[in-house]
């Protein structure tokens, strides 16, 4: 009786689970449930009713799990499928149970399809885990990349020639290599294809979109011609477009301080590259014009006139003409002065610049030596001269300069002291060789950087009225950015004058190095002023950019210009300044700066110059 009460009871169970299996053909299979989506759907919304009858009696019967199997594999270790799998024997089965543990072992990347079966057993049912594997990858094929080197891009791919195709693994890829890309500044590269292997033997084919330039253009410049624009830039068209390369040619475009704003403009085209687009506003003016006149009793009335026009017809070359003309005062001498300049920032094709100054002056002039006294002392001389300089570039950063100077003075017997019986002529003949390093970020108006220059000017004695002498000059510009809008600036300037002939006072008077001007010293009576063969000066400024047009400092300036160093007390013959000033821009006069500043004495003067101090 037993026997057969237990006989009917196990043949009901599994005659009521039969109903269920042959409504599912026998096995359930989750693959022809869900259509062969992948991934695997499970959207009530598109199941029929069948496949929801038969999820719900799934779900009522829970039977227990006998046993887990997985076919299909071959490459794939077994242990990284199990490891996905969290479905063990004993455990009750409903369909999400089984619905996650598919997607765990899709999620893996390595198979084009997981399909599962369920097999009633005598002891529950026994869960079957199919999978087909993707493809081994044969060959990797990069297509487009330039500027980043294969190997640099499949040594960080996990993607390797002869490892099966995983999904997880390209996703990783494209990410690392774009990811790799940016770290080296190609802000605009992106995978633009990647095409998967299909079958064994395929190969993994990534192209990739650097960001290259179709073409570079202009937009805003009324004034400058667009190839003073562009020839600045490093970038050309044909090349990839890169993050650094972008700002030092923006910083580049700035510095020609004929512009007071400039957006860049990234324009993708339809042959997947992008147009550069640099849009700029100019200044409302590149040039100056002024026209005045002044009286003094020492030299009298005088008119002048002078003459600043940079970017000329928007060419960037630079023409500078000043004159002045002078009559009575004390000695009753006329004063006429004339300087003309011409430059250039490009000669043809090459960035090699030229400059060239002319210049005659013939009148009264402050002598070279100190005004111990108070007193102005002036001599009468007469100057032409013609100087012309190349500058050769190799970088943007470093340049060399070489320059030549040919000069005649003459200075009248009746204003030598003492008074010499004829007029003392001579000439200065000279060839000059610079080294400039200019790291500034923004060159009229710094705040971060550095300028250093050293320039070695030596004589040529090709007549014997012409001067022998050697001048070394050091100049050095830091500029230490503190908080926004703030900056610590520092100066030191180093000269040296040497030759045999430096005791005749009368004709080295003018190349003497003199301190106590404004353009060394600030709040010191120009009156009086050091004069030496040697010159040491330094400067601490604190400046307040506020904006392009406005600014405030603190400075302290020292100077020395002694004849010989074993003659100098240091603490008490340095000339030294300290004050406030301002900096502001007047549209058509340009930058203008007003210091005041007090002397060693306490006496407090406000000088009036144009441009920074250094």
């Amino acid at each position: 009786m037993k026997r057969f009460l237990f006989s009917l009871f196990f043949c009901t169970f599994f005659s009521s689970f039969a109903v269920a299996s042959s409504t599912i053909k026998p096995a359930l299979n989750l693959q022809e449930m869900m259509k062969a989506a992948s991934p695997i759907s499970v959207s009530s919304e598109k199941q029929s009713d069948a496949e929801k009858k038969q999820i719900a009696q799934l779900n009522e019967q829970r039977p227990t799990v006998s046993e887990v199997i997985i076919e299909g594999q071959i490459n794939v270790q077994l242990g990284l499928i199990q490891n996905a799998i969290f479905l063990k024997p004993g455990d009750r089965l409903n369909y999400s149970k089984l619905i996650r543990n598919v997607k765990n072992i899709q999620s893996l990347g390595v198979f084009s399809e997981v399909t599962q079966q369920i097999v009633p057993t005598n002891k529950g049912v026994k869960v079957i885990f199919k999978v087909t594997e993707n493809p081994l990858i044969k060959e990797i094929k990069l297509s487009q990349n330039k500027v980043v080197s294969r190997d640099a891009i499949l040594a960080i791919m996990k993607s390797h020639a002869g490892d099966i195709l995983s999904l997880d693994y390209i996703r990783s890829d494209v990410e690392a290599i774009q990811d790799l890309y940016k770290e080296k500044g190609y802000f605009q590269a992106r995978i633009k294809q990647v095409k998967l292997p299909q079958k064994e033997g395929d190969s993994l084919e990534i192209t990739i979109s650097e960001g290259t330039i179709s073409a570079i253009s202009v937009t805003g410049n009324t004034k400058t011609k667009a190839y003073v624009i562009t020839r600045e830039m490093t970038i050309k068209t044909g090349d990839v477009l890169r993050a650094d390369l972008l700002r030092e040619d923006l910083r580049r475009i700035y510095n020609l301080s004929y512009f007071s704003d400039l957006q860049p403009r990234i324009l993708p085209t339809s042959d997947d590259s992008y147009d550069l687009q640099i849009d700029v506003t100019e200044k409302p003016t590149s040039g100056q014009f002024s026209f005045g006149a002044g009286y003094s009793p020492q030299t009298g009335a005088s008119i002048f006139s002078d003459l600043f026009w940079e970017n000329v017809m928007g060419t960037g070359q630079l023409i500078s003409l000043k004159g002045q003309f002078g009559f009575g005062g004390s000695n009753s001498a006329q004063n006429t002065r004339f300087q003309f300049k011409y430059f250039t920032p490009y000669v043809g094709e090459s960035h090699v610049s030229f400059s060239t100054k002319v210049w005659s002056t013939n009148g009264q002039t402050i002598s070279g030596l100190p005004g111990l006294s108070g007193e102005d002392k002036y001599r009468t001389e007469h100057r032409k001269g013609v100087e012309f300089e190349f500058g050769v570039p190799l970088s943007y950063e470093w340049r060399l300069t070489h320059a030549f100077k040919w000069e005649t003075v003459n200075i009248p017997a009746s204003t030598v002291e003492p008074v010499h019986a004829d007029d003392r002529d001579y000439e200065i003949n000279s060839y000059k060789f610079g080294v400039e390093n200019d790291a500034r970020d923004v060159r009229f108006n710094p705040r971060d950087g550095h300028y250093i220059s050293f320039d070695i000017e030596k004589t040529l004695k090709v007549t014997s009225r012409a001067l022998d002498f050697t001048r070394y000059d050091l100049a050095i510009r830091k500029f230490i950015p503190t908080v926004e809008k703030q900056t610590l600036a520092l100066r030191l300037d180093l000269g040296l004058l040497t030759s045999h002939e430096i005791n005749d006072t009368v004709i080295y008077q003018p190349e003497l190095y003199r301190v106590g001007f404004s353009d060394t010293v600030r709040g010191q009576d120009e009156k009086i002023f050091q004069a030496g063969n040697k010159k040491i000066v330094g400067s601490v400024e604190y400046r307040f950019l506020f904006n392009e047009a406005f600014s405030m400092v603190f400075f302290v300036d020292a100077g020395l210009a002694p004849s010989t160093f074993s003659q100098i007390q240091w603490g008490r013959d340095f000339v030294v300044g300290k004050g406030l000033g301002v900096r502001f821009t007047i549209p058509g006069l340009g930058p203008l700066r007003v210091d005041a500043g007090s002397d060693n004495k306490g006496s407090i003067r406000i000088q009036v110059n144009m441009g920074q101090a250094f």
